[in-house]
């Protein structure tokens, strides 16, 4: 895969990132590991990242040309092209990759935990003395995609080895670090915000749409505040459905538009459709599919009202990025980044969230266009200040010895 002709690929690198995969679909883990890797570049460190270019779980690669506009120039990214076992990210390329890039490194930073990657910056952390830190972005907790006989397997063979040895565990919210005190200790617990960033905005140009123009001309008929978004996986535990029987229950189903963007998870985007159908709300709900960055930065602009309605997240990293786009913001309170919503005295927290309470959370929003319109300003001006990647970049240079 090639790198973006004006970066340098000189060693030794100070920090070296260790992520399993960038594309888009795996969501928030991803897209932040290439901002944190941006934000050590800007801040001057000597800095490299190394990946793989698995666009999904099949084992399909990204194309160069994808793969170039997710990194961006300027970058010092890498990415090796998949290998058997698909299911662990794998990778053999990158095994050599890391295996000579990490020798004379300060610091070795893997995101992730149980897949190959992460056990290939753990294996050569030891094997070259190199210090190393975990940002586990969720993994540690019980709710992602890997059996609870799985995890015991493989962190009985060199998952707890892996977290004993590291010389911090970095965890976006005290939610995620409280599920892992039991295996982490307090002395490598560190508790950073993500940061958040928007790219220059672009109208969606996917093909889940009859008409992308169309969905464009929709949009600026409307005024902001009755442009309602959801962008994530269609994943059961993000709960989507229960956004749309909430939409089907709430005013602004008859008047407003929402957008559902994201790739598909455990419902397709067949099987919402015929939900939203099936409750008489096709008119007034748009499905567009997954979305790049300058597309989501657009669908941030032009939504007034950005809704979260998952069951539970260890963070959270697009309501940091609707709170820096001046998005009213309604969320579970399961989800970790909720509680910048009530630091930047934001956006609407609602709990127990269910049909009835998240349908009048959309009608409130859809008919207090004013205060919709306030609090998104809140959201923006905090976001601004307190949604970055400083408190990440300091724990990173700290461990490393760079001042």
């Amino acid at each position: 895969m090639p790198n973006p002709p004006d970066v340098s690929l000189t060693g030794p690198f100070q920090i070296v990132q260790i992520v399993a995969a960038i594309s888009p679909t795996y969501g928030g883990p991803s897209i932040s590991s290439v901002a944190l890797h941006r934000a050590l570049l800007k801040r001057g460190v000597n800095a490299r990242l190394l990946s793989t270019s698995y666009q999904d779980d099949s084992g399909k690669s990204l194309t160069s040309q994808d793969a170039l506009e997710l990194t961006g120039r300027g970058t010092n990214i890498w990415l090796g092209t998949p290998s058997r076992p698909l299911k662990m990210k794998n990778s053999l390329k990158l095994l050599y990759r890391v295996l000579r890039d990490t020798r004379n490194a300060n610091l070795i930073h893997i995101e992730g935990h149980y897949l190959l990657p992460n056990v290939y910056g753990y294996l050569f952390a030891r094997l070259w003395r190199v210090p190393y830190g975990l940002q586990p972005h969720g993994a540690l907790e019980n709710q992602d995609h890997w059996s609870m006989s799985k995890k015991g397997i493989f962190n009985l063979l060199i998952g707890n080895a892996m977290i004993r040895h590291a010389r911090y565990v970095a965890f976006a919210s005290a939610n995620e670090a409280s599920s892992a005190s039991s295996f982490v200790r307090a002395d490598q617990a560190a508790i950073r915000i993500l940061g958040a960033e928007l790219s220059i905005p672009c109208a969606p140009v996917g093909s889940e749409t009859n008409d992308q123009i169309d969905l464009a001309a929709r949009v600026a008929a409307l005024p902001r505040n009755s442009c309602f978004l959801y962008l994530g996986r269609l994943a059961s535990v993000k709960r989507p459905d229960l956004l749309l029987r909430a939409w089907s229950k709430s005013i602004a189903a008859n008047y407003g538009l929402l957008i559902v963007a994201g790739p598909d998870g455990s419902f397709t985007i067949d099987d919402l459709r015929q939900l939203a159908q099936s409750l008489a709300v096709e008119d007034s709900v748009v499905f567009i599919g997954p979305v790049a960055g300058p597309e989501k930065s657009w669908l941030y602009q032009h939504a007034g009202t950005f809704v979260v309605s998952s069951e539970h997240e260890s963070f959270g990293l697009t309501i940091c990025e609707s709170m820096l786009a001046g998005c009213h913001v309604i969320a579970n309170p399961e989800v970790a980044a909720s509680v910048l919503l009530h630091e930047a005295n934001a956006g609407d927290v609602i709990s127990p969230m269910n049909e009835v309470t998240l349908a009048a959370s959309l009608n409130s929003a859809f008919t207090n266009q004013l205060h919709v319109s306030q609090s998104g300003e809140r959201a923006r001006t905090y976001a601004q200040t307190h949604v970055t990647w400083t408190p990440m970049v300091e724990l990173l240079t700290h461990h490393a010895h760079i001042q």
